[in-house]
């Protein structure tokens, strides 16, 4: 081998060397930003675990509310149902009172008086 082929053989693995260095330093700070990226997501994957299962928290409680408010809710219905009940059977009772009231009002006072007392209104 000749000098200059023995030179030119020192220039390239120096060339290759160099090119070796800053492909080690690129695949380096590569790999840094990577596991930064990495530790980044991870946090942020945590957090949302985490408001993940305080927002389940909280459905089940808002769940657990509204089975009760449902149940509340169909009670007070039942109350609404027996209390028109028993207002359509007073309507009723009250006619039927006022109806017998104008006979007995008939029977005592007679016709002509009983249409110049004033009856409740209907």
């Amino acid at each position: 081998m000749s000098f200059l082929t023995l030179i030119h053989r020192v220039d390239q693995v120096n060339s290759i060397k160099k090119d070796l260095n800053e492909t080690k330093v690129s695949f380096s700070t590569r790999v840094h930003d990577l596991e930064r990226e990495n530790s980044k997501l991870e946090i942020s994957l945590r957090s949302s675990q985490k408001l993940a299962e305080m927002q389940m928290s909280e459905n089940k409680k808002l769940l657990e509310k509204k089975a009760l408010h449902n149940k509340e809710n169909s009670i007070l219905k039942k109350e609404i149902s027996l209390l028109e009940e028993a207002h359509s059977k007073s309507i009723h009772k009250n006619k039927s009172l006022m109806s017998k009231t104008c006979r007995l009002e008939k029977i005592v006072y007679g016709s002509k008086k009983s249409n110049n007392i004033k009856s409740p209104a209907k």
